[in-house]
């Protein structure tokens, strides 16, 4: 699993952003409904909620582009989004071990892993990237962006 450290100059550019509250509600639900209530890492489900829609992003050139939007477990959505939790210590060392764990591996190799991936993210900080969010249509005719 990669982790998503989305640059911060794409950061608030999510898909909340170009949906009305009414197709996102749209949106996530019938994402919920392909995944069957179920994690698409790990096949879990959180305590309070069962899952929550991620947003899947691949990066070319100075376009980050919107590949699919996914159900992902509490746990694994925060995992997924582990740089905002590196001033946490207690969540981020939770989060290691998570990652470890779900990919047979040592604390350290994850740790190493994951530090790798910080720096990928800080190399990538450097750039202003533009979001592609055209191929949301393709996969869900149901919902179109306002903007």
């Amino acid at each position: 699993m990669f982790l998503d450290l989305i640059p911060i100059s794409a950061q608030q550019k999510n898909m909340r952003n170009y949906l009305t509250p009414k197709e996102w509600d749209i949106l996530r639900r019938i994402t919920y409904k392909k995944y069957a209530y179920k994690c698409a890492i790990c096949g879990g489900q959180g305590r309070s909620h069962p899952v929550e829609a991620h947003e899947e992003w691949a990066f070319s050139h100075d376009t980050i582009i919107l590949i699919d939007v996914v159900a992902l477990c509490p746990t694994c959505h925060r995992l997924k989004h582990i740089n905002f939790y590196r001033h946490d210590l207690h969540t981020f060392r939770a989060l290691i071990r998570r990652y470890a764990y779900q990919h047979n591996i040592t604390e350290a190799i994850a740790r190493t892993f994951i530090y790798n991936q910080f720096d990928m993210y800080d190399m990538q900080m450097l750039k202003q990237w533009k979001l592609d969010t055209s191929s949301i249509q393709r996969y869900y005719k149901e919902v179109t962006c306002t903007h």
